[in-house]
Parts: structure tokens; sequence; C-alpha cells
């Protein structure tokens, strides 16, 4: 189905690579997506598919363990108690100006596609990794925490995640979710906290950037949604999501920080790509990456199905799918099947900006209550068949 969308922001791409030599023994490559004024040209008609989704509020239900050979250090107290939304949101930043996304140089690719994880905590990554490709890193560690309360904003977690990451050579991809209102959100104190990873990373020779995914899923989440009957819940408008996001990204440094938009695959008609757009888009100035999270459960879903669309919608932006798998885990077939089309060959010249996936390498709860085993090492790449 090929849903249409008169704003189109920008269009071309300039690749540029930067090589910085580092004193931890391996560089850092750079990509930096360029904003042009231009019009993509219309993608053919995509075939009819079904999407669901897979509820990951409680994906982090195992018990937490820091890393091996890791301390973890103590937790801040908030560091602005009294901060909130309020504060002073700037003119929105040129894409231009900031340091661009980062991709680690040896990290493992499948066709020139980055692949990453996303892990429980209790799960070692360089495991997951060693049985798709041994003696290889991921490019990305996918990890989620949780804003509970004024005084929680799941510091411990944010940490032991930061150093997994930093000893896998990986790149951090925080899914932070607000379960208190967006109003009694602090900018400030999650900038403060990301200024606290980014010295984990930095004093355990890990790679100085992290893409903040911010309230992921917001139009599933959010409270006036009938349909998601989960135990969590997003609270507050749209309205107040943009303001909020608009404040984190101006509290943040955008040269280490890198804001990722990822609303859920829209559901059915009247819902659409456009409509979420409509509807949370941040800004263009605030945004560095989009993605979407889909969970496909037929194999009539593709690649150009699943993501054509959102690459010609923000063509001036990396794409990054922080998370995605097979719904309820599926079958080893079905997730090899997916596996295959998020690493197909050719994915990158049909949509330029894709910086690649975290796949949710997870053996969760049971397939009546959107569980399933989703893990798919072993079964690809290297390791696997």
């Amino acid at each position: 189905m090929r849903l249409s969308f008169d704003i189109r922001p920008t269009a071309s791409i300039l690749l540029l690579l930067l090589i910085t030599p580092t004193t931890t023994q391996h560089a850092k490559i750079w990509t930096l997506f360029q904003l042009k004024d231009s019009h993509p040209a219309n993608s053919p008609t995509k075939p009819s598919w079904t999407i669901a989704r897979r509820d990951v509020s409680t994906a982090s239900s195992p018990a937490i363990s820091t890393p091996s050979n890791i301390t973890l250090p103590p937790s801040d107290t908030n560091p602005n108690p009294n901060s909130n939304t309020n504060d002073s949101i700037h003119p929105s930043l040129s894409q231009t100006a900031l340091t661009p996304i980062l991709i680690p140089p040896n990290c493992y690719k499948q066709n020139d596609i980055p692949i990453g994880w996303s892990v429980p905590l209790s799960t070692n990554i360089m495991d997951v990794q060693n049985r798709l490709a041994p003696h290889t890193t991921p490019c990305t560690y996918g990890t989620y925490a949780h804003i509970t309360s004024k005084d929680n904003y799941g510091t411990k977690n944010m940490r032991t995640a930061a150093l997994a990451a930093a000893k896998a050579h990986a790149v951090l991809s925080l899914s932070l979710q607000p379960f208190i209102p967006f109003s009694q959100i602090s900018a400030s104190r999650i900038a403060a906290e990301m200024t606290s990873l980014l010295q984990i990373l930095h004093d355990h020779n890990g790679h100085d950037q992290i893409y903040l995914r911010f309230a992921h899923e917001m139009n599933w989440y959010i409270d006036t949604n009938a349909i998601h009957h989960g135990p969590t819940h997003y609270h507050g408008t749209p309205t107040e999501f943009k303001t909020l996001w608009q404040a984190i990204a101006t509290a943040v440094d955008r040269n280490k920080i890198k804001m990722h938009y990822s609303p859920n695959i829209p559901g059915w008609p009247p819902d659409s790509l456009k409509k979420v757009h409509d509807t949370w888009y941040p800004g263009d100035g605030y945004v560095d990456i989009v993605g979407l999270d889909v969970y496909p459960q037929s194999r009539a879903v593709t690649f150009e199905s699943a993501f054509g669309e959102l690459c010609d919608m923000y063509p001036g932006k990396a794409v990054q799918l922080a998370e995605t798998g097979w719904l309820r885990g599926g079958s080893v077939e079905e997730r090899v099947y997916w596996w295959g089309e998020v690493t197909k060959a050719g994915s990158r010249g049909r949509c330029p900006g894709y910086v690649g996936f975290s796949w949710f390498e997870y053996l969760k709860g049971d397939k009546n209550s959107d569980g399933g085993d989703f893990r798919v090492s072993g079964l690809v790449g290297q390791g696997g068949g």
C-alpha cells in the first residue's frame, strides 16, 4: 500500500568519511547525511502487507547483572531536582553543523549493512555476536531504561549498558521510556544523565556517541491508544511530547547524543506514516535518526514494503532500525527470512540513509502474551546455516 506524503523536506545525501585515530587501537568512522533541497522520485507502489507489534515495556524483566570485569559506579542523585521541561528551547539546530552519525569502522556488517543487537542486561552481547560471527564486534548495543518517577530515571540500567557497550566496542543505542507524564520530565536531568554515560564510555575506551531513542513507539504506548492493553503507557499530548523532545534535543550535546525518532509501524487504515509524522514528528532540526519498529507476521512483508516509504519521507536522515525481529519470535525459517530482508543486498541503494539495525535478541515470556523466542544468532551469519 503506497501512502502519499506531500511534505517532502529534503532529498540528496552527501557521504563523508572521516577516520580519526584513537589511543584505543580502533579508529572511528563517521557517515555524514547532509540535507539539500530537492525532491525524491516517486517510489513504486508497494504491495499490501500485515504488520503487528511486540510490547517491549517488560522486556528488561531479567535480573540486572553487571557485565563481567566491569565495576559499576554509584548512581547519581538528580542533579537538577527542580528542573522540568520548561527549560528554554533554542531555534532548531542546523543538521550540517553537527558531528555526523557514528558507525564503528570494524563492526560486523552483511552486504555493507551495520548489524547490532538489543539484548537483556543479563546477556553478554559478545556471546551473541560470537554465535553470529566469531572474532567480530557488534555495531550497536541496544538497551532499554525507564523513567518511573521524578527521582528514578533508570540510571543504574543505563550505566550498566554503557559499560557493556564500551566493552563490546559498540555504539550505545538507548531506548529511554518515560512512564510519568511528559510535563513532569526534566530535559536537563536527561542531559546530565547523557553526560554521565558519555564519561563512562570515554573512561572505558568506548565510542563517544549515543543514539538516544526517547519515548520510542510513542504512537503505541500513549495512553490514548485504545488497542494497547499493556501495563505501561506514556502520558501526555502530542504537543507536550514534541515540546519535551525539543527541550531534550536542545539540552544535550548534539554532536555526541543523536536524537533517534522511532515510532511504531502504523497499524491499519486510517493510520498511516504521514499521520504519525503530522502528529508526533518534532521537526527536522531536532531529529538525527529516524526508524520504525517492525515485527512482521507474514512473508509478504519485505524491506521495501516495510521501510521504503520511511526512506522516501525522510531522504536526508539516517535510518536505523533500533529493534526488529519476527512477531512473537516465529519459526526458525521466519526469523531467517526476515534477517535476510533487513540485510538484503541493495538495501542501501534503495535507502541511502540506511545505517543498519539492532535485532531484538530476546527469549521473552510466551507467545500467548506477546513473547516468544526472537533469537537469531547461531542461525544466520558465519555461525549459522
